[in-house]
Order: C-alpha cells, then sequence, then structure tokens
C-alpha cells in the first residue's frame, strides 16, 4: 500500500495454481475476478459507530472493445490498416452490452462498405475485442465534351479541297467542357490541338491564345492544374467564379470554372490564329480536338498517394469541313440582267459536313435598294464536302 497525492492506492496481485477435478471443454477458461472495498464510520461517530459500514463498493473485472475505422481499397480489393478516422474505445464490465456504429465524421469523399460488421454489438467480455469498420474511396465520375469550328480563312475549290495560301489567317475556336462529380482534390486538364497532317506553320506570326506549340507532333496544347475541388460541399449550390484562386496556369487556359448542384463544371474556350508557312491543298483544314480530365488519390491514400485515380480522355469526333459561299449582287431591272457587281462583300459560311446552315439578304446595304429574292435556292440546306454558292439579287427603288 502506499500514498499518491492524498490518494491510498493498495495493489493487489497474485498468482495462483488451479487442478481441476476432470475433464472439461468451455467457452473461456479466464477467471471472472470481482474485486470489494468496504469503508466504515468512525468509532465514535455518533450514528452507526463501531462496524458500521459508510461505503461499499464492488468492482467487476471490466473488457475492452476497440473500434478501428481502416480504408478499403476498392480497386485493388484490399483491406489496409491505414487510419482513416482515430480509433475509439469501449470499456465496460463483463457481461454487459455494448453497440458499435461507423464513424459519422470522416472525409466526405469516402463512405462505409460494412455498416454492421461481425460482433458488432454484444457482450463484453474478457480482454479486448477489436471492431473493423472499412471505408472506401467515392468513385468520381467525369463527363466531357470537345468541340472545334473553322470560323474564318481557307477557300474550297469545286472538289472540295481546300487551299491555304502562305501567309493567310485562318482563326478557330476550340471549346472544352469537363464536369466532374463525386471528387474532392486536385485535377489536371489537358486540351491538344492536332494540326492538318503535313502542314507547318509560323510561330512568329500565329496566336495560339497562351498553347504551347510543338512542331515534332505538330500540335498546341493547354493544360491547368486545379486545386481543392470539393463537389461534395456545394450539393445544392450553383456558383462560378471567373478569376479562380485554386488554378494553376501552365499554357495560360483562361477558364470559368462552377459548381452547379454539386458537379465541378470547368469550360474551355479559345480562338487561335494560325499562318500556316506555305501553300497548302488539303481535304480538310480543321483542326482534330482531344481534351483530357485526370484526377488523383488523395495524398495520403495508402500506397498510392497523388497518383493517377482516374483519366478520362474525350476525342471529338471529327467530321470534314465545308463551306457556302453568298453573293450579294446588283439586279438590273431596266435590262432584266442579273449583274455580278457586289453591293455587299461576300460572305463565307465554314462547317462540318452534315451541319445545316441557314443565310439571309446583306443587311448592310444602301437605303435605295431591296432584295428581289429572299429566299433563294439552297438558301438553307445541310453543308456538303463540295462548296455552295448562294446569290441574292437587290435592285434600285424607283
Amino acid at each position: 500500500p502506499q500514498y499518491i497525492n492524498g490518494i491510498y492506492v493498495f495493489e493487489f496481485e497474485k498468482e495462483i495454481t488451479i487442478y481441476y477435478d476432470n475433464n472439461y471443454t468451455v467457452k473461456d477458461a479466464n477467471l471472472n475476478v470481482t474485486g470489494r472495498t468496504i469503508l466504515y464510520y468512525p468509532d465514535d461517530y455518533p450514528i452507526g459507530g463501531k462496524d458500521e459500514i459508510l461505503k461499499d463498493t464492488e468492482t467487476k473485472e471490466k473488457g475492452k472493445i476497440k473500434i478501428n475505422h481502416y480504408i478499403y481499397d476498392e480497386q485493388d480489393n484490399k483491406h489496409t490498416t491505414k487510419e482513416l478516422a482515430p480509433s475509439e474505445e469501449i470499456t465496460k464490465e463483463i457481461g454487459q452490452e455494448y453497440e458499435t456504429k461507423p464513424k459519422e465524421k470522416i472525409p466526405s469523399n469516402y463512405e462505409c462498405i460494412n455498416t454492421e460488421p461481425e460482433g458488432h454489438k454484444g457482450t463484453i467480455e474478457k480482454g479486448t475485442k477489436e471492431i473493423n469498420y472499412y471505408y472506401k474511396l467515392k468513385t468520381p465520375t467525369v463527363e466531357s465534351d470537345t468541340e472545334s469550328s473553322i470560323i474564318s480563312g481557307g477557300k474550297q475549290d469545286q472538289q472540295g479541297n481546300w487551299e491555304i495560301t502562305k501567309g493567310e489567317p485562318i482563326k478557330y475556336e476550340i471549346k472544352y467542357t469537363s464536369k466532374i462529380k463525386d471528387y474532392k482534390g486536385k485535377a489536371l486538364i489537358e486540351v491538344k490541338a492536332q494540326l492538318p497532317e503535313g502542314t507547318g506553320i509560323d510561330e512568329t506570326k500565329s496566336e495560339l491564345a497562351g498553347g504551347t506549340y510543338n512542331k515534332e507532333t505538330n500540335e498546341i496544347t493547354w493544360t491547368k492544374q486545379i486545386e481543392n475541388i470539393d463537389t461534395f460541399a456545394h450539393i445544392g449550390e450553383t456558383t462560378s467564379n471567373n478569376n479562380p484562386d485554386n488554378t494553376t496556369d501552365v499554357g495560360a487556359i483562361s477558364n470559368r470554372p462552377q459548381y452547379i448542384n454539386g458537379i465541378y463544371v470547368f469550360e474551355f474556350a479559345k480562338e487561335i490564329t494560325i499562318y500556316y508557312d506555305n501553300n497548302y491543298t488539303l481535304d480538310d483544314i480543321g483542326l482534330k480536338i482531344t481534351g483530357k480530365t485526370i484526377l488523383y488519390y488523395p495524398d495520403d491514400y495508402p500506397e498510392k498517394g497523388g497518383q493517377n485515380l482516374k483519366e478520362e480522355e474525350k476525342q471529338e469526333q471529327h467530321k470534314k469541313s465545308g463551306s457556302i459561299i453568298i453573293h450579294h449582287y446588283i439586279y438590273d431591272e431596266q435590262d432584266q440582267k442579273e449583274t455580278q457587281e457586289k453591293i455587299a462583300p461576300d460572305e463565307q459560311i465554314i462547317g462540318k459536313i452534315g451541319d445545316t446552315y441557314q443565310t439571309e439578304p446583306a443587311k448592310q446595304i444602301p437605303e435605295n435598294y431591296e432584295c428581289t429574292n429572299e429566299k433563294p435556292e439552297g438558301h438553307t440546306g445541310t453543308i456538303e464536302k463540295k462548296p455552295k454558292e448562294i446569290t441574292y439579287y437587290y435592285k434600285l427603288i424607283k
């Protein structure tokens, strides 16, 4: 016995050897130990006195339940011992009931896969019993789309081939959209534009909108790393951010990320101007666009921290381009003659073969002229490989 800072401590410890009187098969060979401490009133206490019990405390032996919260690697079908949350303990007297539950406060990108593991509830026994709950990383999804178009430049011959003149600017528009769901972490966005095979560009003149040109592959590349995406924190919300602090440009993608009901939406749009380095006659002058979104494992994930979790690549379904040429000519009513004298500049519609188009009379014409054929043959239709020419005529108002 000893005193420790005003507390009397009595420690009892014995080793015993038991010889049982027969053969037995039992569930548990441990002893069930009970300790009892009795305190008494002072002998001269006015009520009670000698041998009158003041406090009687009986302590039964206790058992322990340890509750672990581990990560389950779904890809490798592996139960790890990496803790997602700190373990918990329940200590009770042997024979008492207990019940455990999955951890409520866990990272939002994880979910429990065994809500009622073996032994999740029962009766306290001697020693320590461990209950393991496992949590898997939620599987993110990525939906993406790519699109490109020719804004201006180039000319088709009668067979539908495209003629490019050295030094002539060809303007393109490139779009890529990535929608990320059920994800928390960083992402890498990469967009590539493949130029027509066999061509080269004048890098000193071409305007690539922050992209990087690779002469070997004849590609232009834009990339962006995005930090701190958390779709779970924006469920039921719609937010936008035109100038985010959590993005890092490598090739200067200007973006407009936003959350739409728990979906992170990244939109990429660029206009570029290409000056080709020579004269070319091509079957098609369109670009081939590929967009890629890469998601990563959390940095503290067992064995795979920071590695690629998901890679989604979307390549535009490439269609060749065709053109519509629109002329605006004067009609000589007096001589009833269709001239080729321009009243307004020619217009060009460039689109993908199979797309629909619609034309209309010019709006910027002198006030003393009016259109004589507001719906000429072919004013609407479908773009084909060979170019179409649509002519509007305008007469002088008398």
